[in-house]
């Protein structure tokens, strides 16, 4: 699987070189070339650049196959979930199931209608087959109808009108002395109502076996101003429902097809879910793809950080060389070949060596000592490097006594520098720990004062 992905990355990778080539464009980041030619000195950087972003590009490969299969799989599972059926028919549960709340989306004409809440009761028995015995309970306080109600002498939302006891196996059946102003399932018809106020008797049956009693609470209906699409979706549900009621005992009920003379487009409404996966996917890519950039770039970051940690050490062996007599070529050479002596019994790499080393063999295949010398400080990129190579290069026609005394007060300066490095990481070092040390220090606090709040609370009790 991983050679395939990166024979794929190689392909793609392939064409938009071709692509680049043939508009002349750049095909790749000359801030990427240069990093990873400064963090491989004399190696094939072309080589390097392409294996770059090919890994990038397999890993976004990687991250897009993972993200279409888990959106494939959330499409599939929707479609099998689904609760519409032909657009316009919804399943009841089988007899003795649970009643659910379906929510759908409808379109009247031009105007959209969302979050259409739809019950759907499980599927009656005929009277022939009906054995069901009913079991209730024996109280209802007015205050469960209150709903979204201060109180029922001014009532302006809708009731909550139960239909079944929540705790125990109660039916309870509502009847409103004025179905145009206070249907049996506790909506209202304000818009019939005074703006003084109506009164309405509603009786609540209670059911419990064989025994049942009435009780009469008195609702006072007061209008309510109600948007368009309030209204339309209002007189909708009730559409529904009543196609719900005459069809209790079929499997399937349908949804009315016009409002109002107007037509009607049943859909589900759309997952949240499915735009939240793409754009995770979108920035799982984006991420990928800037993220290996970012992490060679910190790499250059720490190089160039050796490589300043570095040079106090390199500029002073030089500069004991050059005072025991040697030439500036035979101090690199003695500097270069220790270096890989030095490689030989497990050595730790150092940057300013292979640089070092890279510029040697530019000596050795016929470049010569100042333009190898001019090599080595844009290869090494710091000021500290350039301005060495600077002051070998004016000294190279005067003769080492000068380059002595210039290397020596540069190895002083070097070295002061190299102290106030330290210092400043170290500064850099206290303040990356002052946040765990805060939170270290709040954990302590919450371990003092808790157990002394408790005693003090008990003292106090």
């Amino acid at each position: 699987m991983a050679g395939k992905k990166n024979w794929v990355a190689g392909k793609l990778l392939n064409i938009w070189m071709e692509f680049c080539i043939r508009r002349n464009r750049k095909c790749f980041s000359r801030q990427t070339e240069f990093e990873i030619s400064s963090l491989n000195p004399g190696m094939d950087s072309r080589k390097l650049v392409q294996e770059h972003y090919r890994e990038k590009i397999s890993l976004c490969l990687l991250i897009l196959a993972a993200g279409m299969a888990l959106i494939l799989l959330f499409v599939i599972r929707s479609q099998t979930e689904t609760v519409l059926y032909e657009n316009r028919y919804l399943e009841r549960a089988p007899v003795g199931g649970e009643e659910r709340t379906v929510k759908l989306d409808a379109r009247v004409g031009d105007v959209k209608l969302e979050g259409i809440s739809i019950p759907v009761t499980e599927q009656n028995l005929s009277e022939e087959d009906a054995e069901e015995v009913l079991k209730n309970i024996a109280q209802v306080l007015p205050s469960v109808i209150l709903g979204e109600n201060a109180a029922l002498t001014y009532v302006n939302k809708p009731l909550n009108l139960p239909e079944a006891w929540e705790d125990a196996p109660v039916t309870i059946f509502w009847e409103s002395s004025n179905l145009d102003l206070l249907r049996n399932d506790g909506a209202l018809g304000q818009e019939m109502a005074s703006e003084k106020g109506q009164q309405v008797l509603l009786t609540a049956t209670l059911s419990y076996g064989e025994i049942s009693w009435e009780k009469e609470i008195t609702v006072t209906i007061f209008p309510q101003e109600m948007s368009e699409e309030e209204r339309l979706k209002k007189e909708l549900v009730l559409l529904v429902e009543q196609e719900e009621q005459n069809s209790l005992t079929e499997p399937y009920f349908s949804l009315p097809e016009t409002l109002e003379n107007t037509e009607i487009q049943w859909k589900e409404p759309a997952e949240g879910l499915l735009p939240a996966l793409c754009l995770l996917l979108v920035g799982a890519l984006a991420a990928v793809f800037i993220g290996k950039d970012q992490e060679l770039h910190k790499q250059y970051e720490v190089r160039n950080q050796q490589l300043l940690l570095e040079y106090p050490a390199f500029v002073s062996k030089l500069q004991l060389l050059i005072c025991s007599g040697m030439s500036i070529r035979s101090a690199f050479l003695k500097m270069g070949k220790d270096y890989q002596n030095s490689l030989q019994k497990g050595g730790k790499k150092k940057y300013v060596s292979e640089e070092l080393l890279l510029a040697l063999r530019k000596m050795e295949n016929g470049m010569s000592e100042a333009e190898a010398l001019d090599y080595f400080g844009r290869r090494c990129h710091l000021f500290c490097y350039k301005k060495l190579v600077s002051l070998i290069q004016q000294n190279l026609k005067r003769g080492t006594e000068g380059l002595r005394d210039a290397l020596l007060n540069e190895t002083k300066m070097a070295f002061e520098e190299r102290k106030q490095t330290a210092r400043k990481m170290g500064e850099e070092a206290g303040t990356k720990l002052l946040f765990p040390m805060m939170l270290m220090m709040a954990v302590v606090l919450i371990i003092i004062m808790v157990p002394a709040y408790f005693s003090f609370g008990g003292i106090g009790s």
